[in-house]
């Protein structure tokens, strides 16, 4: 029973390895990309992004505290039984 759970664990990181090779060397292609031409202006302004950075992180701590109440809700009803 060991022995087959092992080589199953064993195929399975197998595969884990190479389709994560296989996702790393086919995105650098994808994501290369050739210059501009002399006509083309590229220096646009950056996006403004950054006028929301902290609503979002306070959103965020919120969803945290969130889910960690939550998860220890369903740990105390579980351990009750």
């Amino acid at each position: 029973m060991i022995k087959k759970a092992n080589t199953i664990i064993k195929k399975v990181v197998i595969r884990f390895v190479f389709t994560i090779a296989l996702v790393l060397t086919a995105s650098t292609t994808a994501i290369a990309q050739t210059g501009f031409g002399d006509d083309v202006d590229d220096t646009a302004a950056p996006a403004p992004i950054d006028d929301y950075v902290f609503l979002l992180a306070v959103v965020g701590i919120i969803f945290v505290l969130m889910k960690i109440r939550a998860n220890a809700k369903y740990k105390r009803e579980i351990n009750s039984y």
